[in-house]
């Protein structure tokens, strides 16, 4: 029995901690997020690992990074009563046959988390951030192997014997990463493996959001998103009670993430559409927040933790935000760099 099966973009960050002037040669503003091509991404590869300067790597992605953090909450639990680290959780995507392919499956795995990752005939997807001394990230992404994903690399044993299938609105950037995810929904509905869809970013809501509308309504359990992905999903600019009450019919439970303040949830009472949508406002936690990379999926990560160890939704959001922020006082989303022993008592585990 598997707790989570991820299906999402492997992309290795590559971390390079430069100078201004390296940074500024790039010609992109500092703090952007840039899309570049598959030469581009060598060129730049090449320039950051120049001179052995220190990088880091890690296994990134949303979805991944969501994965990392239920392995890891499960490997300091396990810790704490003398227990081996299992393999509950699943992820799966498609990066190169190359080396970098091979580290991120290497590093996923060290997590003991179980990789059923397709090698494809291509280059592996990386997030190369370049890091200043004021602290500021520049980002440089390309997706490379991960937009071959198909339905052909789906475990279906696998998910089968999972609890939650749990993807985001990135896959749906080609069509075969989107038939995919159609395919692994549609078989988790049959076989009753619940299903957790977060909408990813206002961008990609504004792009499939007729898609999205007409796709998701029967199809999704636990709905994530934040105020801009729900508003632009609603069409309207009103308050959060308004706008989940626009979107009701799209999944059974509805989660509004708020950063600091916290979320909103909306529960379908007993699944009947018909009766009022039951709200509860779920209070943030206030901290300095160094890097806001990782928060959501930190968020996604606490909040399916607590629904796996039989917390109530409103409950297990509470965790959610808990975890999201913590995440956030530590450079990118490691969360080795977390006091356990806080993160499990505040898990009551």
């Amino acid at each position: 029995m598997y707790s989570v099966y991820g299906i999402g973009n492997p992309l290795m960050d590559v971390i390079g901690f430069e100078s201004y002037e390296f940074r500024d040669s790039l010609g992109k503003p500092p703090g952007s997020i840039n899309l570049i091509d598959e030469e581009e991404s060598k060129l730049l590869m090449a320039n950051v690992n120049k001179d052995n300067r220190k990088i880091n790597m890690v296994a990134g992605g949303s979805c991944a990074n969501t994965i990392r953090g239920l392995a890891w909450l499960e490997n300091i639990r396990l810790k704490r009563v003398k227990r081996p680290p299992g393999s509950d959780f699943v992820y799966s995507g498609a990066v190169g046959n190359d080396e970098l392919g091979k580290q991120y499956i290497s590093l996923m795995n060290k997590y003991g988390i179980r990789t059923e990752i397709a090698e494809k005939n291509s280059i592996t997807g990386s997030s190369i951030i370049i890091v200043t001394p004021d602290h500021e990230r520049t980002m440089f992404t390309h997706l490379g192997a991960c937009r071959q994903f198909s339905e052909h690399d789906i475990r279906f044993d696998i998910l089968e014997e999972s609890i939650f299938l749990y993807f985001l609105g990135f896959m749906w950037d080609t069509d075969s990463q989107k038939n995919a995810i159609k395919k692994a929904v549609d078989f988790a509905r049959h076989t009753g493996v619940k299903v957790c869809f977060d909408l990813a970013g206002p961008f990609v809501v504004k792009r499939y959001r007729d898609e999205f509308l007409s796709w998701l309504p029967g199809n999704i359990d636990i709905l994530l998103g934040n105020r801009e992905e729900f508003k632009s999903l609603a069409g309207i600019e009103t308050g959060d009670r308004e706008i989940l009450k626009k979107v009701k019919d799209l999944a059974s439970v509805l989660v509004l993430k708020r950063g600091e303040d916290g979320c909103m949830i909306a529960e379908q009472a007993s699944g009947n559409k018909d009766k009022p949508l039951r709200f509860t406002d779920v209070c943030g936690e206030t901290v300095e927040a160094k890097d806001t990379t990782g928060a959501g999926d930190a968020f996604s990560a606490g909040l399916l933790y607590g629904l796996l160890k039989g917390k109530g939704i409103v409950s297990a959001a509470e965790f959610a935000n808990y975890l999201a922020s913590r995440i956030v006082t530590v450079p990118g989303c490691d969360y080795e760099a977390l006091e356990s022993s806080s993160v499990l008592l505040r898990a009551s585990l």
